[in-house]
């Protein structure tokens, strides 16, 4: 094969190109893991084959793919649908209207029809013509898994196909990133242009076959990156492969050396597979249906369009698409369809479940999974969002059992070296065109019942890959909240019914599985101090927060505080009385209590002694930013000026920070309480609280108490000296 430049993938214009091809392959690196490899060259093929079905539709009607004008009708095209979709939600104002809507938006056949009626307005041309040329091209991505001498991940597409595959190569460096002048295309997935270069880093030989129209294939094979990446290899090697000689090794597809046929093929060879990682792990203890689970739960496989009954049908959809999985070991080969659709709980058996139409027919029944849609506008954006609402520890735990017996759940080896495998719960992000991103909006807010679904907004763009989605992360994360506020009667309606257990093998069994799950979650939550009484995990949320709060009280660690009322169903939580005396160790100084005096807050009983009062109200949260989605500008409930005292386990700076806060450690010139850990200082347009927010972090609080050897350590072999014994 020709020896191509060992400078053939770097960035051009650069002298020093071996330092700074490194630097790119490592700045990849750091925000991407193996998973991503498969994530990427798959995403490479949805690419291009989307962009090809949106070519098509243009020529249909005379359009330049490319041109500015066609992009902006295009748009209008898309947003009027989900405009119209929020509108229509927008007018449900109960649960059985929700349900009647729901069901219209099933029909996909007519939803279709609007769509191309919608596009043909904007577009010109006839809705017919314009789907015709669509359904003309019926994308396909062949997928191989083929475990040889070594593991290699081939993805083989029928898109566009990579006219430069070198500079496809290049860090930074995608046709999708658009510009200030230019406007984004919707549907167009990422816009980063690191993932290739992340895919370079992640292996030692990757091999490309591209056809593009008018042109001759071309192909060619990259080797050594991965070690070049970890300075064990000088410099990278590659190489242009010669299709017209037949090589024993070149698996390459005979579709794509013809000359009517286009599109990539890609061959990747796996480095270091890692049981810590859920590609490594599905590897290393590989079976065909596992594969299809993580394709499915964790790669744009498992895109998210038609789970969200998305109004515009202006990506590659469920049925436009054939998703193929080969696995090839030992000679023998197995095939099958994939469907290009998210995971859902409602396609096993081992669940009872229903969509939301049919479980408000049917009466609400209880112990069900339920799928339900949700339509919010923030501004000019509007979200679309839906989930499965279920009894996570009922029928998600069955499923996953169920899942696992199979060998059909992908999971990986965690930092206590367990087998960690669950289907993902909460809200998770997704872009345009379906592109699920791993950025956690909404974690699941109930032990007891959870939300597993997805928000996704068209107009919100990618900052640095998948991770981290930076901008309108407030935004996207209250639809999300709106999203459980709207059908919280159903949530409490899926909740099992309350059955008195019966002294039978069946009590006695789900006694023991009980407290195994128990233990199991307070594995990987290890207490914080042996003193404590409360070894309760974060699974306990708010009510952990609770309990470790009043048994530090009782051992005066907040001083003289009096809690005079608690209740989670009034405004606030509790009420206290608090009494504190200058001097004394941990109270807040002079000046900190004449200012609270002079504003209010607090009196002063005995100036000449330093004997202060103050009455105040208090908050519990398991996580403290989450106190700013009480103070949603659209739907207050609850005054930000009024809490004196927030009591939560930890909290996110970087949220603190997002809503417009400066979130500083206390010290005695700033604090209100004994025991204080932080403050939250409003800042910049942020002008719902006039003064500071005191802050009791308690697991820095513990960790500090501990360090100072006012509290005993955390208890040696956790989770071993809790014992099996369960009766």
């Amino acid at each position: 094969m020709p020896t191509l430049p060992a400078d053939f993938l770097a960035r051009s214009g650069q002298q020093d190109w071996i330092r700074v091809l490194r630097e790119d392959l490592e700045d990849a690196l750091k925000e991407y893991s193996q998973l991503d490899l498969l994530v990427e060259i798959i995403q490479n093929a949805l690419d291009a084959e989307d962009y090809y079905r949106y070519i098509l539709i243009c020529q249909s009607v005379n359009r330049d793919p490319e041109s500015s004008e066609t992009i902006k009708l295009w748009n209008q095209a898309v947003l009027e649908c989900i405009e119209n979709d929020y509108k229509k939600y927008a007018k449900c104002s109960t649960t059985a209207e929700r349900a009647v809507l729901y069901q219209t938006f099933l029909d996909d056949r007519q939803r279709r029809r609007d769509w191309w009626e919608t596009l043909a307005r904007h577009f010109g041309g006839v809705a017919n013509f314009l789907e015709s040329a669509a359904l003309m091209y019926i994308p396909e991505i062949n997928i191989t898994v083929r475990f040889d001498t070594h593991v290699w991940i081939e993805i083989e597409d029928n898109g566009v196909g990579m006219l430069d595959i070198g500079n496809c190569f290049h860090h930074k460096v995608s046709n999708k990133r658009g510009s200030f002048e230019t406007e984004r295309r919707l549907g167009t997935r990422g816009s980063h242009g690191w993932g290739l270069t992340a895919v370079l880093a992640m292996s030692d030989r990757i091999e490309v076959l591209s056809h593009v129209k008018d042109t001759q294939p071309a192909a060619y094979a990259f080797s050594g990156y991965a070690s070049f990446t970890k300075m064990k290899l000088a410099e990278p090697q590659n190489e242009e492969i010669d299709l017209h000689k037949q090589v024993d090794e070149n698996l390459f597809s005979e579709r794509l050396r013809q000359d009517t046929t286009f599109g990539t093929h890609i061959r990747v060879r796996v480095n270091e597979i890692s049981d810590t990682d859920l590609l490594g792990n599905t590897l290393n203890s590989y079976t065909h249906d596992k594969f299809i689970s993580l394709l499915r739960l964790y790669t744009p496989i498992g895109q998210v369009n038609d789970f969200l009954l998305h109004p515009a049908y202006h990506n590659v959809r469920k049925g436009d698409i054939k998703v193929t999985l080969r696995s090839v070991r030992n000679n023998q080969e197995t095939i099958s369809e994939v469907d290009f659709d998210v995971f859902r709980i409602a396609e096993h058996r081992a669940i009872s479940h229903y969509d939301f139409n049919a479980f408000v027919n049917a009466g609400w029944p209880s112990d069900v999974s339920v799928h339900t849609i949700y339509r919010a506008s923030r501004g000019s954006d509007f979200y679309l969002s839906a989930a499965e609402i279920q009894p996570a520890r009922s029928l998600m735990r069955t499923l996953e059992d169920w899942l696992r017996e199979g060998n059909r759940l992908p999971g990986y080896i965690d930092q206590n070296d367990s087998f960690e495998a669950e289907i993902p719960r909460g809200f998770y992000l997704a872009l345009s065109g379906g592109m699920k991103a791993e950025y956690i909006v909404r974690q699941p807010r109930s032990i007891s019942a959870a939300f597993r679904g997805f928000i996704l907004s068209e107009t919100a763009r990618p900052t640095l890959g998948r991770k981290h989605v930076l901008d309108q992360r407030q935004a996207i994360a209250k639809a999300a909240i709106d999203h459980e506020r709207e059908y919280d009667d159903v949530r409490k309606k899926v909740l099992p019914e309350a059955i008195p257990p019966t002294a039978s093998p069946a009590a006695a069994r789900w006694r023991r599985e009980f407290f195994m799950g128990v233990k199991e979650r307070l594995s990987k939550d290890q207490p914080l101090s042996s003193d404590l009484m409360v070894w309760a995990s974060d699974e306990s949320r708010e009510a952990r927060v609770m309990l470790v709060f009043a048994e530090m009280l009782q051992r005066k660690i907040f001083g003289d505080l009096r809690i005079l009322r608690v209740h989670l169903k009034d405004k606030y939580d509790f009420a206290f009385l608090y009494k504190c005396d200058l001097g004394n160790e941990g109270s807040p100084n002079a000046p900190t209590m004449d200012l609270l005096h002079r504003a209010g807050y607090g009196q002063w009983i005995d100036r000449k002694i330093g004997s202060f009062l103050r009455y105040g109200l208090g908050e519990f949260k398991a996580f403290g930013d989450q106190i700013f989605d009480d103070f949603d500008e659209d739907n207050p409930r609850k005054a930000a000026d009024a809490i004196d005292l927030l009591i939560c386990w930890t909290y996110d700076s970087e949220i603190v920070a997002d809503a417009g806060w400066l979130d500083e450690e206390v010290s005695d010139n700033t604090k209100e309480f004994q025991g204080q850990t932080h403050l939250w200082r409003p800042s910049g347009s942020e002008r719902r609280r006039s003064r500071v927010l005191p802050i009791v972090s308690l697991a820095t609080l513990i960790e500090k108490l501990v360090a100072n050897n006012q509290l005993a350590a955390a208890p040696r072999s956790w989770p071993d000296i809790l014992p099996q014994v369960y009766f």
